[in-house]
């Protein structure tokens, strides 16, 4: 763990996300009985599931979360020919 002084700011946590707030994100964790995930946590479960969604249907919130999520994890979103610009 880093140290901090008071002279050093703290960087504020990225905010959870609920997956059961968000169609697509609740369908695939169906399994997975959390009521928040970490942002990472939710960019790993889209990258690794994304075969059951259809990004056609994910309302655009969620699309918009997955754009961002894509930005702040280096871009490599599915490594299937997938990019953002699909969203």
């Amino acid at each position: 763990m880093p140290v901090t002084t008071s002279a050093m700011p703290r960087l504020a946590e990225p905010a959870p996300i609920r997956p059961q707030d968000l169609p697509g994100l609740a369908r695939i964790t169906w399994d997975i009985h959390l009521e928040e995930l970490k942002p990472e946590e939710a960019f790993a479960l889209y990258e690794a599931r994304w075969h059951y969604l259809d990004p056609g249907q994910l309302p655009l919130a969620e699309r918009d979360l997955i754009r961002r999520l894509i930005a702040e994890h280096g871009g490599r979103f599915l490594g299937r020919g997938f990019h953002a610009g699909q969203l």
